[in-house]
């Protein structure tokens, strides 16, 4: 929530690293709602599910593509050390495809 919040009127913002925080979807979602992520060109999410027990279920990662979706400028989506599965990657790699 302070991350957003504290994001909110960037408008400059062209890499984000959220690497190793140990958020959640939810986290991301709430960014994407903030953050301008047209002019973004490359976002660090990996390493946010390193509980064993945590697992980055389809749904989730459906969120995080639809709110990647519309971006027209995103080169570069780490995402590794999720521990999400092949229906979840292909998901993000469908939204991604359309974003282009």
């Amino acid at each position: 929530h302070y991350l957003a919040n504290g994001l909110k009127n960037n408008t400059s913002l062209k890499a984000l690293n959220l690497e190793s925080n140990h958020l959640f979807i939810n986290t991301i979602i709430e960014l994407a709602a903030i953050i301008n992520f047209q002019q973004l060109f490359k976002l660090n999410y990996s390493s946010n599910y390193l509980d064993p027990v945590s697992f980055m279920y389809p749904e989730e990662a459906a969120m995080l593509a639809n709110a990647l979706e519309n971006n027209t400028s995103l080169r570069s989506l780490i995402f590794s050390n999720n521990q999400t599965d092949s229906q979840g990657l292909e998901c993000l790699a469908r939204s991604l495809e359309r974003n282009t």
